[in-house]
């Protein structure tokens, strides 16, 4: 079983809304949302140099979506 897709992190919601968001007039502050919200994380990760494998990674995957994601937006 993999612990990663078990676990939830705080800035995960905010991924998970963009990435569900169909309207795309709401799409734009929602992945900026996302960013913030991930870069507040990775900020304190750097600070207490705490922070899992699995969280580090899914960190990276949500901004790999996310980047997809702004690229569909800024084709339209």
């Amino acid at each position: 079983m993999n612990c990663a897709a078990m676990t939830t992190f705080g800035w995960q919601r905010f991924y998970e809304a963009a990435v569900v968001e169909t309207n795309r007039v709401r799409l734009p502050r929602l992945i900026q949302a996302a960013h913030i919200a991930i870069n507040a994380r990775l900020e304190q990760l750097c600070l207490d140099h705490q922070g899992s494998c699995e969280e580090r990674q899914a960190i990276a995957d949500a901004l790999s979506g996310l980047r997809v994601l702004k690229g569909e937006v800024d084709k339209h």
